[in-house]
C-alpha cells in the first residue's frame, strides 16, 4: 500500500511538471530583429501601406518588459511593451504615454465596476486577465503579439497622429 502511495505521488508530481515545462514559452525566443512592414488605417477606415521601404522591428528584454525599436527610412520609435502569455503565443501591450495616447486612459483608469471587457472564466490566461483589469468593457483593443508557431510578430501603435500596425518575421 505504501509502495502504491509513492508511485501516485512520484506520478502526480512528474505529470505536474511535464504539463508545466509544455506550457512555458521562453521568452528568449522572441528576441531578435523582426523584418517587416507599416500599414496604417487612414481616416476612411481603408488600409494602405505606409510609403517606406522595409521597416526593421527589434525586441530586446528590459527588466520586466519588452523594449520595441521600430525603424527604417522614415521612422525611428522606441516603445516599452508589457507582454502577457495567451496560451502558446504571447501578446503585448504599450504601457506609460504610448497607452495612453492610443487608448485615452492610463492602465485600469475608467474601468467600469471592474467588469472590464469581462474575459475572466475558467479558461483565462494572463492576456484575458490583463484585458479585465487594463481595458474597459467597450474599448477596442488592437491584438498585438507574438505568433511563436510562424516566428511572426505585429504591433499597433500611434505614430504622427496615425495608427499604425508592424507586421515582421523573425530574421
Amino acid at each position: 500500500m505504501i509502495k502504491l502511495k509513492l508511485l501516485f505521488v512520484v506520478f502526480t508530481i512528474l505529470s505536474f511538471t511535464g504539463c508545466n515545462k509544455g506550457d512555458d514559452i521562453e521568452l528568449s525566443s522572441i528576441e531578435g530583429t523582426y523584418i517587416g512592414s507599416l500599414e496604417s488605417e487612414s481616416l476612411i477606415n481603408k488600409s494602405s501601406q505606409v510609403p517606406n521601404n522595409e521597416i526593421i522591428g527589434e525586441i530586446k528584454m528590459k527588466g520586466n518588459q519588452l523594449e520595441f525599436h521600430c525603424f527604417g527610412e522614415n521612422i525611428d520609435v522606441i516603445m516599452m511593451l508589457d507582454y502577457f502569455e495567451h496560451y502558446e503565443n504571447i501578446m503585448v501591450c504599450l504601457t506609460g504615454n504610448d497607452y495612453s495616447n492610443l487608448y485615452g486612459h492610463g492602465h485600469g483608469e475608467g474601468m467600469m465596476s471592474g467588469d472590464g471587457m469581462n474575459h475572466m472564466n475558467s479558461g483565462s490566461t494572463d492576456w484575458t486577465r490583463h484585458l479585465d483589469s487594463a481595458h474597459n468593457q467597450d474599448e477596442h483593443h488592437f491584438l498585438s503579439g507574438f505568433n511563436m508557431h510562424n516566428r511572426t510578430f505585429n504591433c499597433t501603435f500611434q505614430w504622427n497622429g496615425n495608427t499604425v500596425t508592424f507586421t515582421g518575421i523573425k530574421n
